[in-house]
């Protein structure tokens, strides 16, 4: 996850550490590494880089809207790559009783930035071109009763847990290549991490109503993550962070009069958008994004058992300091 200093150490996004590590290296290069190694622990912490890898961490779990890259403007930019494949299922537990939504998701994310040289405005015999790659891959179940609160709408109050695992790695280049190696590696770049990850959510949506021979189905969701080491590297990485979102989509589907071995295809597009909470939005550089989709979709059950849609789709994102796209095929069982 994601500050204007000399040195640019990447949590997985763009935060950079303050002068005061370059400071302490450049004053007195014969201290002890055990201290300077303690300096960029102390500037990691006050960077919250916890916090930017349990924002990153939850990028893995998105549900709404399109996974897809996206580039993240900053000094360096940040490419991004999410991809996810969210699962759901509506459980009829009898008449007596609400429906049950049921859903599991599994997730990818990666960040790779360039750094020209982390050490920028040293000595030369500092420098360090360092190209970090961070990825995040996780696991999660949710559930939670769906509940008819009259005109087709309906509320999910959800419970979610999960689990997540970090790994990154950095390639240093130049004459400051094993200093950098023997200072950051472990702390900032070139560990590996597990988290367990627990919290809520709360699902409001509409079965969908006609707009004319257009049907209309808007979502509304809020989740809240608490994101918690279980095997850490360094105690850098040994904090615990809560992360928030809101997500929103109104997808528009109709007929197109096509039809591909006797099934008819649908024309589908949507609009959406992700909001993040304040001190993640700080972290990742970015406040949220907008999504606009479009896609053809056609029923697919002779297929393979249990599959009842496929779609062939594709995005654009854009907000300000974020821009993206995506294009695939998805299913729907």
């Amino acid at each position: 996850a994601p500050s204007d200093a000399r040195y640019h150490a990447p949590p997985p996004m763009h935060p950079a550490l303050p002068t005061s590590v370059l400071v302490l290296a450049a004053a007195a290069p014969c201290q002890l590494l055990d201290d300077l190694r303690d300096a960029v622990r102390e500037a990691a912490r006050s960077t919250r880089f916890a916090l930017s890898t349990a924002t990153f961490v939850g990028l893995t779990e998105e549900s709404l809207l399109s996974g897809g890259r996206f580039r993240i403007d900053g000094t360096p930019s940040s490419d991004l790559s999410v991809l996810t494949l969210p699962l759901q299922r509506e459980l009829d537990l009898g008449e007596r009783l609400p429906h049950l939504l049921v859903e599991g998701t599994l997730g990818y994310a990666s960040s790779r930035q360039d750094f020209a040289n982390i050490w920028d405005g040293l000595s030369p015999a500092f420098a360090t071109r360092m190209v970090a790659r961070f990825e995040a891959l996780g696991g999660f179940v949710g559930a939670g009763p769906l509940l008819p609160i009259g005109d087709g709408w309906q509320v999910a109050v959800l419970g979610v847990g999960g689990v997540a695992y970090v790994d990154t790695n950095a390639r240093y280049e130049g004459p400051g290549a094993a200093f950098s190696a023997a200072v950051l590696d472990g702390i900032a770049v070139n560990w590996d991490a597990t988290y367990a990850i627990y919290g809520g959510g709360l699902l409001l949506r509409n079965e969908g109503w006609r707009w004319g021979s257009t049907a209309v189905t808007p979502q509304l969701r809020y989740d809240l993550r608490r994101v918690d080491p279980i095997r850490v590297d360094d105690v850098v990485q040994d904090e615990a962070n809560t992360v928030q979102w809101l997500a929103a989509q109104v997808g528009f589907e109709g007929s197109t009069g096509w039809s591909i071995s006797g099934r008819e295809v649908q024309w589908t597009s949507s609009l959406g958008g992700k909001v993040f909470d304040h001190a993640a939005a700080q972290v990742l550089g970015v406040g949220g994004y907008g999504e606009v989709g479009a896609g053809l979709r056609w029923r697919a059950e002779q297929m393979l058992p249990g599959l009842s849609h496929v779609e062939l789709r594709g995005a654009l994102f854009y907000g300000d300091g974020i821009q993206g796209w995506t294009l695939g095929l998805s299913v729907s069982f």
